[in-house]
């Protein structure tokens, strides 16, 4: 069963369960023999990501190897080390860890460990790995060939798998609208390990870019990447003034701050921005929504506080602003 730990617009991650051999020091007799694990991922949408993933061997004088028929991938990792201080943390080359690429395409594999040893090297590493796993999570450490640990520890270094819909291109796709994916305000990209596409909203936009009525957002943040803004520059999220704002007024990371409301809840952005890091806050304080209002308008605020816009023929412009004032 493969256990799901989290999810995006284009990739899941899921946990690992590293392939593992251990030995007793005086006897050199196995003592814990969990030697072959695998993944399928025939029957889904799903393959392993071949950017984010690399096949890791663990140990000294250990032999890794990662295998599936379907694909290209036939890979041995060798790893030797003769003494403990030929294991140096966060080195991946060779010397108590070894690393290959994962190919594109990769919907099953099976991994296993084996090993040839001496008596030396157990007293300080008594067991094998081998795995397949997202490598910016995981940072080779000395400590991961003390005991049997890495076992169980190197379970939470996840394995990431893309998805994609269908065995099309976006190009192709798109020419039967009927069954196309992409919805309103996304993109189409082709996946990166094998046939299909992905969609994601377009910046600026956030929801179900697959399901009816699509990705949603703002204008003021879609207008500016429409004209070129590079994304990422200008980010919008909806959020809940006494919790995620006041969050946000007293976090010290946050360079600026400026804040349009109330002059209530102003006190309390100042009182927050005093606390942290007295970021520069600048406040606008009062009305909204000015008009430049001409005599051939006149203006009614409705009960939802909507404003309601009528035209008429040209009054007099004195008479005009007091009925403004009156119902304002």
């Amino acid at each position: 069963m493969i256990e799901l730990t989290s999810i995006s617009e284009t990739e899941i991650r899921v946990k690992n369960l590293p392939a593992t051999m251990c030995y007793e020091y005086e006897t050199g007799k196995v003592t814990f023999d969990d030697s072959v694990t695998w993944m399928s991922l025939t029957k889904t949408p799903f393959s392993v990501s071949s950017t984010k993933n690399k096949f890791f061997g663990l140990g000294c004088d250990s032999i890794a190897h990662g295998l599936d028929l379907l694909t290209s991938f036939n890979a041995t990792c060798l790893t030797k080390c003769e003494t403990r201080e030929d294991i140096k943390d966060g080195s991946c080359t060779g010397s108590g860890c070894c690393q290959l690429p994962v190919p594109r395409g990769l919907k099953r594999f099976l991994t296993l460990v084996d090993t040839k040893r001496n008596s030396e090297t157990l007293s300080f590493d008594p067991c094998s790995y081998s795995f397949i796993g997202e490598f910016d999570k995981y940072n080779f450490s000395a400590s991961d060939l003390k005991g049997k640990n890495f076992h169980t520890e190197g379970r939470d270094i996840p394995v990431v798998l893309n998805w994609s819909i269908g065995n099309k291109t976006c190009e192709e796709a798109r020419k039967d609208s009927s069954t196309f994916a992409c919805q309103t305000h996304s993109k189409c990209s082709n996946s990166d390990d094998g046939p299909g596409y992905i969609c994601t909203c377009d910046a600026g936009f956030a929801g179900n870019p697959y399901l009816s009525p699509g990705c949603q957002g703002f204008l003021v943040v879609y207008c500016p990447f429409q004209a070129g803004l590079p994304e990422g520059v200008l980010n919008m999220i909806s959020i809940y003034g006494p919790t995620e704002g006041a969050s946000l007024a007293s976090y010290r990371d946050v360079d600026k701050l400026a804040f349009t409301g109330s002059t209530i809840t102003s006190k309390i952005v100042s009182k927050l921005d005093g606390r942290s890091n007295l970021k520069p806050v600048t406040l606008e304080l009062g009305g909204k929504s000015p008009f430049i209002v001409f005599v051939a308008y006149v203006f009614s605020f409705t009960r939802t506080s909507r404003l309601g816009i009528t035209n008429l023929k040209p009054g007099i412009t004195e008479n005009l602003a007091k009925n403004i004032a009156r119902i304002a």
